[in-house]
C-alpha cells in the first residue's frame, strides 16, 4: 500500500489488519509519520517519483491498493502536484504490471470521476470546472488505471 501514513491510508491498514489481511506498506524516505507505529505490517521504503525503489516493495505482492497523492489545492496550478499524481501513478501501474501483481486498487477522488455527458457542461468531467490540479491529476491517473 501506499500513502500508507496519510489520513485515509493509515485508517485504510487499520481496517485491513481487522480483516485478517497482511499488510506491506510502502513509506517515503522521508515520512516522519507516527501514524503506523505498533502497527503488525511490513515497511518498505520507497518513492513513487523513482521507479527503481518501487520493485522490493511490489515483488511478491497479491494486491497493490495506491492511496498515495499529493492534495495540495494552492497553488491551483502545481508541478509537483502533478508529477506525484499522474507520473507516481505510471510508476506503480508499470511496476505493478512488471511485478505481476494480480489486483491494483487507486485510491481516487470523487470529484475526479467522471459522469454522464452534459449538454449543459463544457468540462469533460465535474470536477474539472474548478481549475485545481489535484483534481485534474487524479481524474488523468484514473484513467490511465483505467485503460
Amino acid at each position: 500500500m501506499t500513502g500508507a501514513d496519510g489520513l485515509l491510508g493509515s485508517n485504510l491498514v487499520r481496517l485491513l489488519l481487522k480483516n485478517q489481511h497482511k499488510v506491506s506498506v510502502l513509506l517515503h524516505p522521508s515520512s516522519k509519520s507516527k501514524t503506523l507505529d505498533g502497527l503488525d505490517i511490513e515497511k518498505f521504503e520507497g518513492d513513487i517519483l523513482k521507479p527503481e525503489t518501487l520493485e522490493k516493495g511490489i515483488s511478491g505482492q497479491d494486491a497493490i491498493i495506491h492511496a498515495a497523492a499529493n492534495t495540495s489545492v494552492w497553488p491551483a496550478r502545481s508541478e509537483i502536484v502533478n508529477k506525484v499524481n499522474i507520473d507516481g501513478t505510471k510508476n506503480m501501474l508499470a511496476t505493478s504490471i512488471k511485478q505481476s501483481v494480480k489486483r491494483f486498487v487507486y485510491i481516487g477522488s470523487g470529484s475526479s470521476v467522471n459522469t454522464p455527458a452534459s449538454e449543459k457542461s463544457p468540462y469533460a468531467f465535474p470536477g474539472q470546472k474548478f481549475g485545481l490540479d489535484y483534481i485534474d491529476s487524479k481524474h488523468t491517473a484514473l484513467n490511465l488505471v483505467m485503460d
